[in-house]
């Protein structure tokens, strides 16, 4: 076939599509999820041996591509760059968007890299940006 073929071909499925498109902007099919599904939140507090931090995950964003399965923290040492290694820590609760965990049984005065991560039925996750803390010293044991 000729190119002028194959360009006039081309812009009839785009015309067909435009109209019978319901937006008739032919933008219905094939929707890939927006980037911004898991966003890693703030470290709300942190001692010696625990943090508390919150994420965010937007469903509606994934509704047609994912079936959620869990979302919450992953944590690693922070020599861990790639996560490989990381600790999930599931949220409590599956109906609020924003939420928050506390990850236990850390060492004191270590750096530590988290993220936010949504897991689906397919095996498809996503994960937010990579963030670090610090955990505070342990106290010194009180002298009598």
């Amino acid at each position: 076939m000729k190119t002028s073929t194959l360009n006039f071909i081309c812009i009839m499925f785009v015309l067909l599509d435009m109209i019978t498109s319901p937006t008739g902007c032919g933008d219905h099919h094939h929707k890939s999820p927006r980037r911004d599904v898991a966003i890693t939140g703030m470290v709300r507090s942190v001692d010696s041996t625990w943090a508390e931090i919150e994420g965010e995950v937007y469903l509606d964003n994934i509704a047609a591509y994912c079936s959620p399965v869990e979302f919450g923290v992953e944590y690693s040492d922070s020599t861990d760059k790639s996560m490989s290694n990381a600790v999930r820590i599931a949220a409590s609760s599956m109906k609020e968007e924003s939420f928050k965990v506390k990850i236990t049984g850390l060492e004191p005065s270590k750096t530590y890299a988290y993220r936010t991560y949504l897991q689906c039925t397919s095996n498809v996750s996503y994960e937010g940006g990579i963030y670090y803390f610090h955990t505070l010293k342990a106290a010194a044991p009180d002298e009598e």
